[in-house]
């Protein structure tokens, strides 16, 4: 367990990146976040930053930070398939378990309408 903030987090960790526009007219840039469980099953936020990209030294960097503020490698860490970050956490938290967020892999097979998006097929839904 970590204590930060006065919080205990439990052993998990959630790391996820998305992207957002800071100006009008300017292009998407990603903001990395993690956030874990307290003690009572509450998410708390662990960390929040933007970064150049979501490559493996952005996450690095990233999560390097949160282990300085007192984030101690976690039992498991949830994660999307990014390379990069399943990079970045092999090489700080390599004791860590990961598992792949179940949220994300779903968002990838489901057939859509239009069978634009997913490998798991497309087209008509049944």
């Amino acid at each position: 367990m970590s204590i930060i903030g006065g919080i205990v987090i439990q052993p998990w960790a959630f790391l996820d990146g998305s992207h957002f526009k800071y100006h009008a007219n300017a292009s998407a840039e990603p903001v990395l976040a993690a956030w874990g469980i307290d003690t009572d099953g509450k998410p708390v936020f662990v960390g929040l930053d933007a970064a150049a990209s979501e490559s493996g030294d952005g996450w690095e960097g990233f999560l390097t930070g949160l282990g300085g503020r007192g984030l101690a490698c976690p039992l498991l860490v949830i994660s999307d398939g990014a390379a990069g970050l399943i990079g970045a956490v092999e090489r700080t938290m390599g004791a860590a378990l990961r598992q792949r967020c179940l949220i994300h892999r779903a968002r990838i097979n489901r057939p859509s309408w239009s069978g634009s998006r997913g490998r798991g097929g497309g087209g008509v839904a049944a």
